[in-house]
């Protein structure tokens, strides 16, 4: 093994792990509704490259979305949310 691939190596189980962070985002869509609604938000969020899971809880309206923020940032879960015509309001 030469220096290099010796070098990278050793980083790249490190990089990995950065790279495999996820966060969980809870929040508050008034406008979710009925059971179809869920799964029009999961379907079109786990589409989205960086999102590893998507909750919902249609009694609170939360969807608490896990995923990882080196790859997709919170503006553009929001973004989705709205061209689907939901409303976020807050961080639960």
């Amino acid at each position: 093994m030469s220096w290099y691939q010796d070098k990278v190596h050793h980083l790249t189980p490190q990089t990995q792990s950065i790279s495999q962070k996820r966060t969980l985002l809870p929040i508050t869509i008034t406008n979710l509704a009925s059971p179809l609604d869920e799964e029009k938000i999961k379907k079109a969020l786990l589409s989205l490259q960086g999102i590893k899971d998507v909750k919902t809880n249609l009694a609170k309206k939360q969807v608490f979305i896990n995923f990882n923020p080196a790859e997709i940032r919170v503006e553009t879960i929001a973004y989705t949310l709205s061209k689907l015509g939901y409303h976020y309001i807050q961080r639960s």
